[in-house]
């Protein structure tokens, strides 16, 4: 089974490391999304400037490629030049934040699957809820940062694509 990833959060985002380490026992996966944060931008693309795709590393030094576009150009370029053959499943995310509401028309995670499902593979998008009250936290010189807890995200998504190959 192959399975591409991607993301709206950017290529270095840790969400995107953490849905590639829930699947990376079930699947060949690639790793294709946005060389930054492209939140909210629906299911844009790009249509009138080149894109750059760049190899690159995750932080656990895995292959990955950036693209200068938004999380629907991911898709495409990871579909239609970066993979040798369409992927099996495309999982978008794991999004930092919830996709819920009024904001899935907008969520660049949400549109990214929506792209996917466009071009005839079945997709996954994934978000995270962060509690402001928990998930704040200050380091010892008293900077700001978010700590994040994939554990349950990555176990429900891999149980839920465990389901599906089977």
């Amino acid at each position: 089974m192959n399975i591409l990833i991607s993301n709206d959060d950017g290529v270095f985002a840790p969400g995107i490391l953490a849905a590639k380490q829930a699947v990376e026992d079930l699947a060949d996966v690639t790793v294709v999304a946005p060389d930054r944060n492209n939140s909210s931008v629906g299911r844009r693309i790009t249509l009138f400037k080149h894109l750059k795709l760049i190899s690159c590393e995750l932080e656990d030094g895995s292959p990955a490629f950036s693209v200068s576009g938004s999380p629907a150009d991911s898709v495409i370029v990871g579909v239609d030049y970066v993979m040798d053959e369409k992927p099996d499943l495309v999982i978008t995310g794991i999004n930092t934040g919830v996709n819920i509401s009024c904001d899935i028309t907008t969520s660049g995670t949400v549109c990214a699957a929506l792209e996917a499902v466009s071009l005839g593979i079945p997709a996954i998008a994934v978000s995270l809820f962060i509690d402001p009250k928990t998930s704040y936290k200050q380091d010892e010189n008293g900077k700001w940062y978010m700590d994040y807890d994939f554990t349950l995200t990555k176990k429900v998504l891999h149980d839920l694509v465990l389901r599906i190959i089977i």
